[in-house]
Order: structure tokens, then C-alpha cells, then sequence
């Protein structure tokens, strides 16, 4: 995983701008493929976050409000 996908996470992360509901952005890979995942907890408006994002598969992975994933 290259810079390029970083600096698109963080576009991503500046495009979602503070959403109260966004707690970060990150990268990783499913299946051998770059994702963007996207961690959010309470209610997430999926309307506001893209399937793709510059190419890339985006993920929304909830985190629970005791900060551990949900």
C-alpha cells in the first residue's frame, strides 16, 4: 500500500469533513484489494459516504462508544 492511497484516505477523511459521527479514516486491504475504511460510530448517514472514493472500495466500520470496535 503506497502513499497514494494515504493521501487518498485523507482526502477522503477532508472531503467527510467533522461529521459528529466520524471518528477517523484509515486503510487497509480485504480480499488482497486497497480499502479506505471509514470508522464511525452512533447514527451514520450512508448517504454521505461514497462506495468508491478516487478508485478505491471505501468501508464504513462502526466503533463502539467505549472506543473499541463494534
Amino acid at each position: 500500500m503506497g502513499g497514494d492511497i494515504q493521501s487518498k484516505a485523507r482526502a477522503l477523511k477532508d472531503s467527510l469533513g467533522a461529521q459528529p459521527w466520524l471518528q477517523t479514516v484509515g486503510v487497509g486491504e480485504l480480499g488482497g484489494e486497497p480499502v479506505i475504511f471509514v470508522y464511525a460510530k452512533g447514527r451514520v448517514p450512508f448517504s454521505l459516504v461514497p462506495d468508491i472514493w478516487r478508485g478505491v472500495k471505501v468501508w464504513v466500520r462502526r466503533v463502539s462508544d467505549d472506543g473499541g470496535m463494534g
